[in-house]
């Protein structure tokens, strides 16, 4: 519910995220879902995966969003 509530906000979501990051690491992959669809962040993991570390996954969205940000930078 952190996630939702601070999905609007990177800044807070990010105190959030390292705050709680243990807890984060190992959410339910049913958690995860409901995650993905009130928020809509992009995170991706495996369907069969039982537990989705969320902070990896924010991780990746921002790494992806950075790569595309210098690509357009570029032209």
């Amino acid at each position: 519910m952190l996630f939702i509530k601070y999905s609007k906000d990177k800044e807070n979501l990010s105190r959030v995220l390292a705050a709680n990051e243990r807890r984060f690491r190992e959410v339910e992959r049913r958690a995860a879902d409901m995650i993905e669809a009130i928020t809509n962040p992009g995170i991706k993991y495996d369907e069969e995966d039982e537990v989705v570390n969320v902070c990896q996954a924010i991780q990746e969205i921002r790494m992806e969003e950075r790569n595309l940000g210098t690509r357009r930078q570029k032209y």
